[in-house]
């Protein structure tokens, strides 16, 4: 039992685990699955979302874990493990309630090209020629309050271009409201819909799946989770970009009055209110345009990152303790990828904190994070 333990397990819980055999240490990140190896969701990991550190001892990992903020389990505690082989894992003890026991090996599924199913999705495509662009991340203020037009929400954000990913697109195409669309159902597996349930329903704030919960109330404004957006709210969303064929070469020609950038299908939507309650605690936003579940539990300071393409290019996961500094608080600890995205590095991370709304670091891929919403669980 000399192997690598990297790679793709799945537990008796029916979770998938992205694990990380790394300097004698075992990190993870576990997503809940209603589907074999969580295939046939686009969000796995909306029931439950746990990281985990351990200590290899001989055949033995000695671990702490946690709950993150997506997924709606709160909690954490230790867990040992044997590993009985370089293809089986078993828990010999555990506090805090963990729900697996056992984890076997399992082969990676092939990858979804999600931007053809989004072209397959619009049938627009054909007929106006759009192109597609990969994921985009929009951050910025509603201009125009939510409505439902043919069972998608439609709204328009006016992006802040600094704290958006706005791939291949002029500068001159986002100097102007951004039309977003939310689909309601899409017939498919791999785009989710607000209307569609759990994985594959799309996310509101700390990544909750709206699940249909959307109400069209008298005066036409929406309800979304009981919550309005109005104008002026600053909101965060994530999904596919599209665009009149030739607007992202830069087409000179384009005249005014051409189809301007679409952000849809949205995947995901958070309203931006940071609240600082003397803990991290929250979803949290990258400089790398990667979302960031932390968790706080007394003096350890948890993560699951996720990049901006769903964790394709990256997933990680962070443990450090929390330390007071003057006003503020220090965070040192190990940020460690894991196999769910493509990258695999690793790196001690001190992190600084005045407000508990953003967190500074002096090393990593992301130098800041700034908290999108509170989550006190």
């Amino acid at each position: 039992m000399n192997g690598n333990l990297t790679g793709l397990w799945l537990g008796d819980d029916k979770a998938i685990y992205y694990i990380r055999h790394h300097l004698g240490k075992i990190w993870w990140i576990g997503l809940s699955a209603d589907s074999p190896l969580g295939v046939n969701e686009f969000h796995p990991g909306v029931r439950f979302a746990n990281v985990f550190c351990g200590r290899m001892v001989g055949d033995i990992v000695v671990g702490e874990w946690a709950d993150t903020p997506r997924g709606g389990m709160p909690q954490n505690g230790i867990i040992n493990l044997v590993v009985a082989s370089d293809s089986e894992l078993r828990a010999v003890s555990e506090v805090g309630g963990f729900g697996g026991t056992s984890w076997r090996r399992a082969e990676m599924p092939t990858r979804i090209n999600v931007t053809e199913r989004v072209a397959e999705f619009d049938r627009t495509d054909s007929k106006r020629g759009r192109v597609y662009a990969e994921t985009a991340v929009v951050q910025g203020v509603v201009v125009t309050e939510p409505s439902v037009l043919d069972g998608d929400i439609v709204l328009s954000i006016r992006p802040d271009r600094a704290l958006s990913r706005l791939p291949e697109v002029p500068a001159r195409l986002v100097d102007q409201p951004l039309r977003c669309r939310i689909p309601g159902l899409t017939g498919s597996a791999f785009l989710p819909g607000w209307k569609q349930r759990d994985g594959n329903s799309v996310l509101f704030s700390n990544g909750q799946p709206v699940n249909g919960d959307v109400v069209v109330v008298p005066d036409g404004s929406v309800r979304i989770l009981g919550r309005r957006v109005t104008p002026g709210t600053e909101v965060r969303l994530s999904g596919f970009l599209s665009a009149q064929r030739g607007e992202l070469e830069h087409r000179a020609e384009a005249q005014s009055g051409d189809e301007a950038v679409l952000l849809g299908p949205v995947y995901s939507i958070d309203i931006i209110e940071p609240i600082a309650r003397g803990t991290l605690t929250g979803t949290w936003a990258g400089d790398d345009h990667g979302t960031y579940y932390l968790r706080q539990v007394g003096h350890t300071l948890w993560w699951m990152g996720l990049s901006h393409d769903q964790g394709r290019s990256f997933s990680n996961v962070f443990c450090g303790a929390v330390v007071r500094n003057g006003d503020g608080v220090e965070v040192v600890g190990d940020l460690v990828d894991v196999p769910l995205g493509a990258r695999q590095d690793a790196s001690r991370l001190t992190l600084v904190s005045a407000e508990n709304t953003m967190l500074t670091a002096t090393g990593g891929s992301a130098k800041c994070w700034k908290k999108l919403s509170d989550n006190s669980k």
